[in-house]
């Protein structure tokens, strides 16, 4: 009977919690089964959103839809548009009840995964509330309208995401439509080397973008999208008017559930604090059954996919290990060793810039051959094929 099993809770559906999610499903004994939260109808690949913002062709690549992720024999469950509100030590609360799955609020669990992610603007982001497909292609066709139809974008914020923006912009437009991007900071990536920056800034400049260092703009009121035309004092760096901005900054981890559980497993920095094993770190050994994975962990690395996506085969694995020697006393569990210093920065699908292991700075042809081309495409629909 479906109500006698022991659940493994994963809570969130994004890149990191969908690779946890394939590996148990492939290895869980019968005795167990995997209920899956998402927060969305779909799966969302936010590394080709910005390509996306300025290409119908990509705009319908952005998303797939998860109905069937789960055969329809599959003892396993996929609980889709819907939020997880409480944590309790062995169960998990939700906003609305699935009785066709047999579920209440409150779903009871053996070992749970905690994979929420990070929250970030829009389109990093999903652009409507509304989240299956269609209605995400359509916001993606009415953005990319929103900025065809301006003269000159405004992307705020110079880290990668606002790096990437401009570059697919001014690739897109070429000489048809201005770009700006602003930058509170003296370089790009000042945590990397700064041949990085300089290369990624070189790149921008050529085509056409025009950078701001060491800017600060009042955005109170500002988010992504069509404005009227408005002037913008950036300095040195002149008088721009400018009619769509691109917000470009302002992501953070979603540890709520958490916080409200125990603040004390949060780190100074807010992100929920970790054993190498990817059990929660708390202060007994009365939580080894939760972990957590993804952006919203202390693990001091980069927080890009190349390294969140190795945390969830392996908590995956620990969980695995944790039932089959739950009765034969301490199982030997993996541990991880936190990622090199690295990241890969496209502009547009022909350029960008990266720092790789042994911190290697690569330039153009490596990055888009790497990463800009394709942009990961076919490892985000293989993560996401039906079990």
């Amino acid at each position: 009977m479906a109500e006698e099993l022991k659940n493994v809770v994963v809570v969130g559906f994004g890149l990191s919690g969908a690779g946890a999610v394939q590996s148990l499903a492939e290895a869980l004994p019968s005795t167990h089964r995997l209920v899956v939260i998402s927060a969305t109808q779909t799966a969302y690949f936010p590394i080709a959103s910005l390509r996306a913002s300025v290409s119908d062709e990509w705009a319908a690549k952005v998303s797939l839809d998860t109905s069937s992720y789960f055969n329809s024999d599959s003892p396993h469950v996929l609980l889709r548009d819907v939020s997880a509100v409480k944590l309790e030590r062995h169960s998990i609360t939700l906003n609305k009840t699935h009785p066709e799955h047999g579920f209440g609020l409150e779903i009871p669990f053996e070992y749970a995964i905690l994979a929420m992610g990070s929250s970030y603007p829009p389109p990093c982001r999903p652009l409507t509330s509304k989240s299956d497909t269609s209605s995400i292609i359509s916001s993606f066709h009415d953005l990319e309208k929103g900025i065809s139809s301006s003269k000159h974008v405004l992307c705020i914020g110079g880290g990668p995401v606002g790096i990437e923006m401009a570059g697919e912009v001014k690739a897109r437009f070429k000489d048809t439509k201005e770009c700006t991007l602003v930058h509170s900071g003296a370089t790009f990536l000042p945590e990397f080397k700064p041949s990085l920056g300089e290369s990624l800034k070189s790149q921008l400049e050529g085509l056409g973008v025009k950078v701001a260092l060491n800017t600060r703009l009042d955005t109170y009121g500002l988010e992504t999208g069509p404005i009227a035309p408005r002037t913008f004092d950036l300095g040195a760096a002149g008088v721009v008017e400018v009619d769509f901005i691109f917000i470009a900054f302002g992501n953070r981890p979603n540890v709520e559930l958490v916080k409200e559980f125990d603040p004390s497993l949060l780190s100074e920095g807010g992100r929920i604090k970790v054993k190498p094993t990817f059990q929660l770190d708390a202060s007994n050994s009365s939580l080894d059954h939760i972990f957590a994975i993804g952006d919203i962990t202390d693990i001091d690395e980069t927080k890009v996919w190349v390294h969140a996506q190795n945390h969830g085969p392996m908590a995956a694995s620990n969980v695995l290990s944790l039932i089959a020697k739950r009765d034969s006393g301490n199982p030997s569990l993996k541990t991880y060793t936190p990622g090199s210093k690295i990241i890969v920065v496209s502009v547009g699908p022909n350029g960008g810039a990266g720092q790789i292991y042994l911190g290697v700075v690569v330039g153009a042809w490596a990055t888009a051959l790497a990463k800009s081309r394709t942009l990961f495409y076919s490892k985000f629909t293989a993560l996401y094929k039906p079990i």
